[in-house]
């Protein structure tokens, strides 16, 4: 495939994500909140991201017999095109923080630039390729478009469903809005709610609407080596917000009454991802889902995932 796709698979194979960055859902239960940790790309989890991929790639290149060999291999590549199956936020998501966790001296102040630059040079350089490679010609416009307009529109609209879904327990819109394994994290939390116990959520209004919500990281990668392989589109968006959240008791004994002191309103930014995935051949698109809350990147953060991705990078030169 061209260096897009190379370089795109590089970067599943080799950069994992801090599981301090991966944040929790908040839902209306007295001011809990949900854990995305099954989302999150520890070292762990991105071994084993990795080994599925392997084995699906040596799946689809493997051929008993050319009919049999066919049939496997498109149902494969359709199953990877769904958007709910999607593992993870992917590796190596910079989400650049607010100045005011920026590093006090200049010195790290430049560095920390210096690596957000680079990544976005890269992550630029590698959807730039994929949107060259959907062009029909080369006097023909490219198929694929950055609709980053689009992009928060949907996380807006997912974000808004989601958090009603939680507070209502509206099981069936949590694995609409999800990928699979955050809907089944979070149908687990609501399961174990206590009896008689009821939620509410509201979405008061969006604030600071002259800086949110924005795209802070967008990304296309190819999850596949070779032609035609898979792309796993994925947004941040950063959305600021005041929420209203409440509790109620629909017990005998409470009868349906708000619980005193539950009800809270809460200014909070979010920065939501969400993912989808494109036929490498086509390049329809499947359908945005939520895949998950992230932290915005700390120096702190980048330093560890820029230490974990060496280890990984050591550890495949040794198996090669």
């Amino acid at each position: 495939m061209a260096m897009a796709s190379r370089l795109g698979h590089l970067a599943i194979r080799t950069l994992p994500t801090s599981a301090t960055r991966i944040a929790s859902w908040p839902t209306a239960d007295s001011g809990s909140r949900i854990s995305a940790r099954s989302i999150s790309t520890t070292q762990p989890a991105q071994n084993v991201i990795r080994r599925q991929l392997d084995k699906t790639n040596e799946k689809l290149t493997r051929q008993r017999s050319p009919k049999v060999g066919r049939m496997e291999m498109e149902s494969d590549y359709v199953g990877l095109l769904k958007s709910e199956n999607i593992q993870t936020i992917l590796p190596g998501t910079l989400v650049r923080p607010p100045l005011s966790r920026w590093p006090n001296d200049a010195k790290s102040w430049v560095r920390f630039l210096w690596e957000i630059l680079k990544v976005r040079t890269m992550e630029a350089f590698v959807n730039s390729g994929i949107k060259f490679q959907s062009k029909p010609s080369i006097l023909k416009r490219a198929i694929v478009r950055r609709n980053k307009s689009a992009a928060v529109s949907a996380a807006k609209a997912l974000h808004r469903q989601l958090a009603e879904a939680l507070a209502t327990g509206d099981k069936e819109t949590i694995q609409k809005v999800c990928i699979k394994k955050l809907s089944t994290s979070l149908i687990a939390t609501v399961d174990a709610r206590p009896r008689g116990r009821r939620y509410g959520w509201e979405l008061v209004e969006y604030t600071q609407q002259f800086w949110y919500p924005s795209i802070r990281s967008f990304r296309m990668v190819p999850v596949l080596k070779g032609k035609d392989a898979p792309i796993q589109k994925q947004a941040v968006v950063a959305i600021s917000s005041k929420q209203r959240r409440v509790e109620y008791d629909d017990s005998r004994k409470g009868q349906g009454k708000m619980v005193p002191g539950s009800e809270k309103e809460v200014d909070v930014v979010e920065y939501v991802t969400i993912g989808a995935m494109m036929d490498g051949r086509t390049y329809e698109s499947d359908a945005w889902k939520i895949v998950g809350l992230i932290k915005a990147t700390s120096p702190e953060d980048w330093a560890m995932e820029r230490h974990l991705s060496r280890i990984v990078e050591e550890g495949d030169a040794l198996q090669r």
